[in-house]
C-alpha cells in the first residue's frame, strides 16, 4: 500500500443494486405483490426498513484472524464489554465487524459469507492470499464489477467486489 493511503483503502460492501436500471424501470407501475398476510414483498410495511449494523464471526485463532482482516485494510480496536470476552472490532461507518474467539466446535460461523467492496480486487486478493486465503473464484468481471471469492483460514467465504469499470 502506498505511503499515506491509510488503512481505509478497502471499504466494506455496500448493498448492491438489484438488477439493471432497465429491469427496475420495466417494473415501474406494476402492482405490488401481497401475500396471504397482507405484507407486500415479504416486508411489514408498518415497520421502518432495518439497517444492518453488526456482523460477528467466531474463529479458532483470533490473532490470526485479526492479521488476515487487517491485511484486507480493516482497522481494529481490541474490546471487552463488561466481563465479556476480549474481541476485535472494526467500525467501518454504518457496520461494525467483530471477531471473537470460537468456543468449541459448535460455536462456528464458517457458513457465514462476507462481502467487502474494495478499491482494487487484485491487490486485495494478493494481500489476503499472503495471510492464508484460499482462492474460490478468481477475479473476473460480473454485473456488479470485478469480483473474486476467497476463503479465510477459518472457512468463511469472502466476496471481494470492485467498482464497475
Amino acid at each position: 500500500m502506498a505511503a499515506g493511503q491509510g488503512q481505509r483503502r478497502f471499504r466494506h460492501t455496500q448493498q448492491r443494486s438489484r438488477g439493471s436500471s432497465a429491469a427496475r424501470n420495466s417494473n415501474e407501475g406494476a402492482q405490488p405483490q401481497h401475500g396471504a398476510d397482507g405484507i407486500r414483498s415479504g416486508r411489514n410495511q408498518n415497520m421502518p426498513t432495518p439497517k444492518l449494523n453488526l456482523v460477528v464471526i467466531r474463529v479458532s485463532d483470533i490473532e490470526a484472524a485479526h492479521r488476515f482482516y487487517s491485511a484486507l485494510g480493516l482497522s481494529f480496536a481490541k474490546h471487552a464489554h463488561g466481563k465479556g470476552p476480549t474481541h476485535y472490532a472494526s467500525d467501518e461507518g454504518s457496520v461494525v465487524f467483530e471477531i471473537y474467539q470460537q468456543i468449541g466446535t459448535e460455536d462456528t460461523t464458517s457458513s457465514v459469507r462476507l462481502g467487502f467492496k474494495v478499491t482494487d480486487v487484485l491487490e486485495a486478493v494478493s494481500c489476503v492470499r499472503k495471510h492464508g486465503a484460499k482462492i474460490i473464484s478468481p477475479a473476473k468481471e460480473s454485473p456488479w464489477g470485478l469480483r473474486a471469492v476467497v476463503e479465510d483460514p477459518f472457512g468463511h467465504k469472502i466476496e471481494l467486489l470492485g467498482d464497475l469499470t
